[in-house]
């Protein structure tokens, strides 16, 4: 199949007629269609579908017509969608158009029934119209619509294919079935397997008649109960195995974004280094606060230094001396004279020259003698201002610690500030990590989950075998049961026909697909590793001459995902061609061209990686068209500049106008 044009009307935001023609030539196969997010290429990847099948995957896909027009719509007025395909298969033209017409009624723009028609050119050039019976017939001959996925690939299935994620395995699982056409096979071990009670082996078993046993009635209902609870165990197990996928992803999208971002993490590093370091001088600084009131309260006698000084001076000037005993009072020695005996014991009531000697001293004590008090004011002056005399050295040198740590504070935080100025456009790679450190255990929990329900699930089916076994034994021997008993046993036997036979087909075609992608995938990785797919269809990029337990621990770049994607795609696409007759049987088109139209095949792959792919492009079909965005296609088109027929560019009008242009 060659397509030669194809037209869109007033599709979507194509409004009025654009037609795009494509290059057909062997040597000119590719056709470019370069426009930026959100200008109309997904859209010209669903008028494909459209036309093709009647099927457009867009949120409002109901409504197909130009939002422009259809709000210029007047009362009972009429516009048509159309896209008009016309391709060349097996020598012949063939048009495909299908329209849709949209009407303004007094409620709303109501959507009609959209119609298809088909026409060809006979030998003789003549213009012949397919019956509207056979026009879906005739369609699927051209491409089966369950193949049609697999030559045309959008932007999304294009990353998801590069992935070990659900969405990307459970693509390669469906084409494997769907190429080989192994899918009405697994449907038919399904619909006999004897896992579930609505099979038809369950079916059998449940119908087998146990009255008059207790027992046996008794083991039926146990086995009913336990299919159940063998559903809901399996169920479980999926819904586990989706969030572990979750939250694998997840984690490999933090561990891009740390290997990333290394540098911010460092620079991060850095900002709460020096946070650490703003609360320890800080502390510091509180500290030396202290210490400065605390020498203050201490010391204060030091601000009437000058004054108690010059005090001392004139006191020893007025020779003011005191001959009284320090630190006593006249009023002790009136004491001792009253009580009639010295302190040292001596009697001197009748002692009269000793009482007189005490008076002479009396005299010379406060509160009659001021020399005294000058006395004692003189020790008091010097016991504090000894202490007091390195208060100011003392202060101006814990003052200066005391500033010096608070311009490092202050510099501390001018360093922060810019910083957080450099990296403000970045994620807090702490965070990330604290993220992942959280999605690691969350793993591991449903993990630990998933182990204990299989454990669960392994008892449950050992059961259900012990009972259908007790059961099996009873109506074998039981006449009424033996008739059920034999469809049981062939219904059984077709089963492992059946599943053998879609295993080893299986097995076999996800080898073909695993050595065609890995042909692929070494003309254009520059580097020496290779694919290898199990039999869940999650791959491994395998490193040379390291051992298979750390080979897939080596780095996967995003280039590296869309050269894995690219190779798959390939893959597909080259055994689809080859397997395509098995749709039909009487068809002979293995030797047919085919098409392969891809939404943006180089986003996120770097230079190298993106020449490389273009290399290969044009060898994978006979017939190229990509929709591309202008700064993937520069490096893409020195490479396939000598293989393109016709390069389009698509203008964005306004998010409901796109004009296209060609280049």
């Amino acid at each position: 199949m060659f397509i030669k044009n194809i037209t869109l009307e007033n599709f979507r935001q194509y409004k009025n007629k654009h037609t795009i023609d494509f290059g057909t030539s062997q040597d000119k196969n590719v056709t470019v269609i370069l426009g930026e997010n959100t200008s109309g290429k997904t859209t010209l990847l669903q008028a494909f579908n459209w036309v093709l099948y009647g099927k457009a995957n867009f949120k409002t896909k109901d409504f197909l017509l130009n939002l422009e027009l259809a709000q210029d719509l007047k009362l009972y007025e009429s516009k048509y969608v159309k896209v008009k395909l016309v391709l060349i298969h097996n020598s012949t033209e063939y048009t495909i158009e299908r329209s849709q017409e949209y009407k303004k009624t007094s409620v709303d723009v109501i959507a009609m029934q959209a119609e298809q028609s088909i026409t060809y050119k006979d030998k003789d050039g003549q213009t012949k119209f397919i019956d509207s019976h056979d026009l879906e017939d005739t369609v699927n001959k051209i491409i089966p619509e369950e193949l049609t996925s697999y030559f045309f690939f959008d932007g999304e299935r294009i990353e998801n294919l590069g992935r070990n994620e659900k969405k990307g395995k459970e693509d390669l699982a469906r084409a494997v079935k769907t190429v080989l056409g192994l899918e009405a096979l697994n449907n038919a071990v399904e619909h006999l397997s004897a896992g579930h009670k609505h099979s038809v082996i369950g079916r059998f078993r449940e119908s087998l008649d146990l009255s008059g046993n207790a027992e046996l009635n008794t083991a039926q209902k146990n086995k009913s109960d336990l299919l159940d609870q063998k559903k809901s165990i399996e169920e479980q197990i999926t819904s586990n195995l989706t969030s572990v996928e979750y939250f694998q992803n997840q984690v490999e999208k933090n561990e891009k974004i740390l290997k990333e971002n290394q540098e911010i993490k460092e620079i991060q590093l850095r900002r709460k280094h020096n946070e650490e370091s703003i609360t320890t001088t800080r502390k510091l600084n509180n500290e030396i606060f202290k210490g400065i009131k605390k020498e203050f309260n201490e010391k204060f006698m030091y601000f009437g230094t000058k004054l108690i000084s010059k005090s001392q001076e004139i006191l020893e000037k007025q020779k003011m001396h005191d001959k009284g005993i320090p630190e006593m009072h006249g009023d002790s020695i009136e004491f001792l004279i009253k009580r009639g005996k010295c302190v040292c014991g001596t009697v001197i009531n009748s002692n009269e020259d000793a009482i007189n000697h005490l008076k002479l001293e009396q005299s010379y004590l406060p509160p009659q003698s001021l020399g005294t008090l000058i006395n004692n004011f003189r020790n008091d002056a010097s016991l504090h201002l000894s202490p007091s005399n390195n208060l100011k050295e003392s202060f101006i040198t814990q003052y200066k610690k005391f500033r010096e740590n608070e311009n490092e504070i202050s510099l501390l935080h001018e360093k922060n500030d810019e910083i957080s100025d450099d990296i403000s456009s970045f994620q807090d790679i702490g965070e990330v990590e604290k993220e992942n450190k959280l999605f690691k255990e969350k793993i591991n929990e449903y993990n630990k989950q998933r182990e204990s329900l299989k454990e669960r699930l392994g008892s449950i089916d050992q059961q259900i075998n012990d009972i259908v076994k007790k059961i099996t034994e009873f109506s074998s021997a039981d006449e009424k049961n033996k008739h059920i008993s034999e469809y049981i046993k062939y219904a059984q036997v077709v089963n492992d026909i059946l599943k053998s036979s879609y295993d080893k087909n299986e097995k076999e075609f996800r080898g073909k697909l695993e050595e065609k992608v890995n042909e692929i995938f070494k003309k254009m990785y520059h580097g020496s590793r290779s694919i290898k797919i199990n039999e869940k269809y999650v791959y491994q990029l395998d490193t040379p001459n390291i051992n298979q337990g750390f080979s897939n621990k080596a780095d996967e770049s995003k280039g590296l995902e869309i050269v894995t994607s690219f190779s798959f795609i390939c893959g597909i696409v080259k055994l689809a061609r080859e397997n395509i007759n098995r749709i039909d049987n009487s068809l002979e088109l293995t030797s047919e061209p085919y098409p392969l139209v891809m939404d943006g095949p180089f986003s996120n792959a770097d230079e190298k990686h993106i020449e490389n792919i273009a290399k290969i492009m044009p060898e994978v079909a006979e017939q190229i068209l990509i929709f591309v965005m202008h700064k993937d296609w520069n490096h893409a088109e020195k490479v396939l500049k000598n293989r393109i027929a016709k390069t389009y560019e698509l203008k964005k009008q306004s998010e409901t106008s796109t004009v296209l242009k060609e280049c």
